[in-house]
């Protein structure tokens, strides 16, 4: 069911898509979903747990490890459902999605110490020597595991190009049996043009599949999440967002989305670019903010890599996790102002802060959610006279002390604390 506004603007009715049948359970009552609406303040928003906790539990012979899903305190299902980064070449306008371009993605991911390198549409026509492509992405995944990454592949839903589609359970078994055989981790599934029952009910299809062949997933041009990554723990993310594949303007937005969209569940945006076209009006450090304060476990990076490397920020990109423990949204926080976060991940804070393009802020704030002792406080902020610069800034502080940044319009921060040994 979607929702769409009438014409009088003023109110919202349910519209369902394509042909809807109802079936009754063996007791011959029908099971309808939750609707559910949170109402609180923006820190009690941000760690509801309600979506997922009104989801079914998942199926402990499928996941016998799992409690609730990849989230903050959660655990992640079993031991093959692992959260992490990627490297991704569709928005880093770095080379075609080649064999070759593909092995030098894996050594920067490699040297970033991501975990992942997500290869994307045109893997498919991959052939030479007498292999076909998928012989060429098994040769990828041993290239790739001695640099410690491993390696998603990228599948359209529906026909794509004269490459056959997964619409169909025999096809979907195929494909995933082969991911299996090859050696891949995980499946980027795309092109979901509506939210038909039939699209809706392939997600827990194609889901359960994948579980069965120790399988990960991204839903990549889909809906929003409604919870069945709790009783899928492998749904790593899923779309279903404005993300950084769309043009800017990009400020006001992300202040928007943690408090809206991003209740829903974890989406991939493909954060972080520094690339002059996609910025836009936001600053680097704003963008690099977006990594910490954007939730996805399947934390997919729209940078170019060798620009990563190369820049000022490569420091606090690779120590920022794909998954938290705790999450505080602090005061200052304001829907389309400014977003202030601060997330943990075992004993090491980070606070991050964005800000809209109408005009530059200072934020204030408080650090009494530290432990006790000395912390490091290592900071990237804006430099006034770009946005496409950074300043760098290394302090001690304690729960007692407290941070006061400036932000350009359309900037950020990230400041990392570690606890002083």
């Amino acid at each position: 069911m979607g929702l769409e506004v009438t014409p009088n603007r003023r109110t919202l009715r349910a519209k369902l898509a394509g042909e809807t049948r109802l079936a009754c359970g063996a007791d011959g009552e029908l099971t309808t979903p939750w609707r559910i609406v949170l109402i609180g303040d923006l820190n009690m928003l941000i760690n509801s747990g309600i979506i997922g906790d009104v989801s079914a539990a998942p199926d402990p012979g499928l996941f016998p490890l799992s409690v609730r899903g990849c989230g903050e305190g959660n655990g992640c299902g079993a031991d093959w459902v692992r959260p992490g980064r990627a490297l991704w070449s569709w928005l880093a306008d770095n080379g075609p999605v080649s064999f070759d371009n593909m092995k030098c993605f894996s050594k920067w991911a490699g040297e970033l110490g991501f975990e992942y390198n997500l290869v994307d549409a045109g893997w498919s026509n991959w052939e030479g020597q007498g292999r076909d492509s998928w012989d060429m992405i098994r040769e990828l995944v041993d290239y790739s595991a001695p640099l410690g990454v491993k390696i998603w592949v990228w599948k359209a839903y529906p026909d794509d190009r004269g490459v056959d589609g997964i619409q169909t359970p025999e096809r979907l078994q195929a494909f995933l049996k082969k991911c299996r055989e090859t050696g891949v981790a995980g499946v980027k599934i795309d092109y979901f043009y509506d939210e038909s029952q039939q699209v809706v009910r392939f997600y827990e299809d194609a889901l359960k599949e994948a579980a069965k062949y120790q399988l990960m997933v991204d839903f990549h041009g889909a809906d929003k999440p409604t919870g069945l990554n709790r009783t899928f723990p492998n749904e790593l993310t899923r779309e279903g967002i404005r993300g950084l594949e769309i043009r800017g303007p990009w400020a006001t937005h992300n202040t928007i989305l943690p408090f809206t969209r991003y209740l829903a569940g974890p989406a991939d945006f493909t954060p972080v670019t520094f690339s002059p076209k996609r910025l836009s009006e936001t600053s680097w450090c704003h963008q690099v903010a977006t990594a910490v304060i954007f939730t996805s476990p399947f934390l997919c990076y729209g940078v170019d890599p060798e620009q990563l490397l190369a820049n000022p920020a490569c420091d606090m990109v690779k120590s920022i996790p794909a998954v938290w423990d705790e999450t505080i949204v602090l005061p200052g926080s304001e829907i389309g102002q400014m977003a202030l976060f601060a997330r943990r991940k075992g004993d090491v804070w980070f606070v991050a802060g964005i800000c809209n393009s109408a005009a530059g802020a200072q934020a204030a704030v408080d650090l009494t959610f530290l432990g006790d002792g000395g912390y490091r406080c290592d900071m990237l902020s804006d430099d006034p006279a770009s946005q496409q610069a950074l300043k760098q800034h290394t302090s001690e502080t304690t729960r007692a002390g407290g941070l006061s940044v400036g932000l350009n319009v359309g900037g950020g921060f990230v400041a990392r604390l570690t606890p002083v040994k």
